[in-house]
């Protein structure tokens, strides 16, 4: 109930402790408004960093969290413009409250950026030691007994490790 100049005491002791009751009100509905207001700031950057993650990929799972941020973050609009403090009449109040440390509100962790795998053949550094191993399959074919000749050959490279050591092992099969 809000009390009109009619219905306020005269006693001024009682007048002080109704200033000082109402003070702390605003004081702590200044710093819950801060807290709300970070919480905002905080699932506005959310919201836009998974906007750019989800550009150039199409994801469900980051459609959903999207929509549930965008959903809280209008709920908290919500409750800040139904909770904003009446106006306060003493300024030295005011910036008192604003000094204060407001309370920080519980940050949701982040997502880690995940790096796109990478598809193919893996790079190896040119100075890795190599070992050729060659197939032979013979001077004569097996079915007729006929002279076989050099067409080319494929190559297969296997990273081996050994021993906290890297060698690249070439398996070379003549045609």
């Amino acid at each position: 109930m809000t009390p009109t100049p009619e219905t306020l005491p005269d006693d001024p002791a009682v007048l002080k402790a109704m200033l000082l009751a109402k003070t702390e009100e605003v004081s702590r509905m200044a710093t819950s408004l801060r807290a709300y207001e970070a919480m905002v700031e905080a699932l506005k950057l959310r919201i836009a960093r998974l906007k750019r993650q989800k550009f150039g990929r199409s994801s469900e799972k980051i459609d959903r969290e999207i929509a549930q941020l965008e959903l809280a973050l209008e709920g908290l609009e919500v409750a800040r413009a139904v909770a904003e403090p009446a106006p306060a009449g003493d300024e030295e109040s005011d910036t008192a409250s604003e000094n204060d440390a407001p309370p920080s509100p519980d940050p949701t962790p982040s997502p880690e950026k995940t790096t796109p795998r990478r598809r193919g053949k893996p790079k190896v550094a040119p100075d890795t030691p190599r070992e050729r191993i060659v197939l032979d399959p013979g001077e004569q074919c097996p079915a007729c007994g006929g002279p076989l000749r050099l067409v080319g050959e494929d190559v297969a490279e296997i990273l081996d490790f050994i021993a906290a050591k890297l060698k690249v092992v070439e398996t070379a099969r003549l045609k």
